[in-house]
């Protein structure tokens, strides 16, 4: 989440409570803040995260000159508390990867405020320039994030996407949902079909790259929100989520030229960062839905549940329908299973 001073709710640092959490004082606020940066914030701007599970509140601290001195993450709940863990944890491997060093926040301090819940307070980036296209500054950095953090010869049929989705439908997450489970559970059968006994490198992924948890600032890419980060992850989801999940929020759907785009951008994406791996057709279709599987598992735990009403979940089931061949089908459905049945890589 990105949050502008200018957008956010702004109060003076010293007032005796906070909105966040008005249980707590401003000085146990203050708290999570080096020293340094304390003695001289004048105000917090904050904003609460989505509602859900997950939910976390976000603060940017500001100095006398309206300039941003540090962000603080709180976490409302438990399920909060380990996504503000696993952030503060990958920012501090990052952080030790030097081509990453300017491209994430560095982790200023972390722990647990009087309430019981996690925080995490990083420095600020808030420069650079929204973007919705990939391109060559998104691939320069998740480059220098495969080289940084890949891992040789796992075994693919293994994947963490996969087994999340497995778990999902093990723990009844899809039970209530038909057409969901019946695509959800074809396409599990299909990817572990296609990449059983294929081995090859994993990386650590961000699991929700895209265009509002990036900026493109002079000193390159700006990537931001890690919380849901995953090492030894799947090669090309974070260049496949790029597009994909801009055209499920604002169309409703994946298109048929958005996913051809996609996987011809994440199969240069992985020949270029790992020319050694033999990169065949039956491959990346296995990693394309595990990426799909990946994201339906992930909103079935936040959610306790398949929400079928969320465009999301609308636009990935259609679409593994499609790459299935199950369902019903309908007019778009079976324009991407056209499409890909004269793409090699589909």
């Amino acid at each position: 989440m990105l949050l502008l001073v200018s957008r956010a709710q702004r109060i003076t640092i010293t007032a005796s409570r906070l909105p966040i959490d008005p249980s707590l004082s401003a000085e146990e606020y203050r708290a999570t803040l080096p020293s340094e940066i304390a003695s001289v914030v004048q105000y917090v701007a904050y904003a609460l995260g989505s509602p859900g599970p997950l939910r976390k509140c976000v603060a940017v601290w500001v100095g006398k000159h309206g300039d941003p001195l540090a962000v603080t993450k709180f976490a409302t709940s438990a399920t909060g508390d380990a996504s503000v863990i696993n952030e503060t944890r990958t920012l501090r491997v990052l952080d030790a990867a030097a081509p990453l060093a300017t491209a994430v926040p560095r982790v200023l301090a972390h722990g647990t405020l009087p309430t019981g819940r996690q925080f995490v307070t990083t420095t600020p980036m808030m420069g650079g320039r929204y973007s919705r296209h990939f391109n060559g500054e998104q691939l320069r950095f998740l480059t220098a994030l495969a080289h940084s953090t890949a891992k040789t010869r796992t075994p693919y049929s293994q994947l963490p996407g996969l087994r999340l989705a497995r778990s999902a439908l093990e723990a009844g997450k899809f039970a209530n949902n038909g057409r969901e489970l019946l695509a959800a559970d074809a396409a599990l059968t299909r990817a572990q079909d296609l990449l059983d006994g294929v081995s090859g490198p994993t990386i650590l992924a961000h699991r929700d790259f895209a265009p509002w948890n990036t900026r493109v600032a002079h000193t390159g890419l700006q990537v931001y929100d890690w919380e849901a980060a995953r090492d030894a992850d799947n090669p090309i989801s974070d260049v496949l989520h790029f597009r994909l999940i801009q055209d499920a929020l604002l169309h409703g759907r994946v298109r048929s030229n958005t996913l051809r785009a996609s996987m011809e951008e994440a199969l240069r994406f992985v020949a270029g960062a790992f020319p050694d791996q033999g990169w065949i057709p039956p491959t990346m279709q296995g990693l394309l839905l595990s990426y799909v599987l990946d994201i339906l598992g992930q909103y079935a735990f936040a959610d306790d549940g398949i929400r079928s009403t969320h465009p999301v979940i609308r636009a990935y089931v259609e679409l593994l329908e499609a790459l299935c061949s199950v369902g019903n089908g309908n007019g778009r459905k079976r324009h991407l299973q056209r499409m890909t049945a004269l793409s090699p890589w589909l």
